[in-house]
């Protein structure tokens, strides 16, 4: 048993070592593609600090709520590359606007993404369509970069 566990903690040590990026330098990777210098990012807030940016660099902003989404969607369908923000701990990237799929709370199709959320100082992955990625918390500001026009 004792094996076990020293063997499961090694390979954990191993995983995380081989995985080694910081919240910084993953977060960084994850909008390098917009070309939009990020600068250092707060150690606590990453994405926050991301956002604060974005609405600078940003070719398009927009505020999202489950009345304004539906045409903010369309409006993305013009860029590239599209994110959105969840207040400081959630960013998202649209990686197929066209794969959509039905949303109650949302009252439209909602495109497919990937994001990292951010919970303590941990970041996590997760792929899916972005009504799952958002949630659906009314007090959750939510904002809509777009970047490089079509």
């Amino acid at each position: 048993m004792l094996k076990q566990v020293l063997f499961s903690l090694i390979f954990v040590l191993i995983i995380g070592t081989v995985n080694g990026q910081s919240n910084e330098e993953t977060l960084k990777a994850f909008v390098a593609d917009t070309k939009v210098e990020l600068g250092e990012l707060d150690p606590g807030l990453p994405i926050g600090t991301i956002a604060d940016v974005f609405k600078e660099k940003a070719a398009e902003s927009f505020s999202i709520t489950p009345e304004t989404i539906a045409n903010a969607i369309k409006s993305a369908e013009d860029y590239e590359l599209v994110y959105i923000i969840v207040d400081d701990h959630t960013i998202v990237k649209i990686t197929d606007i066209m794969k959509r799929q039905a949303s109650g709370y949302w009252k439209t199709k909602v495109p497919f993404g990937e994001a990292y959320i951010q919970k303590a100082q941990a970041l996590t992955k997760k792929e899916d369509y972005i009504n799952n990625l958002l949630g659906v918390n009314p007090q959750k500001i939510k904002t809509m970069f777009v970047f490089k026009k079509k």
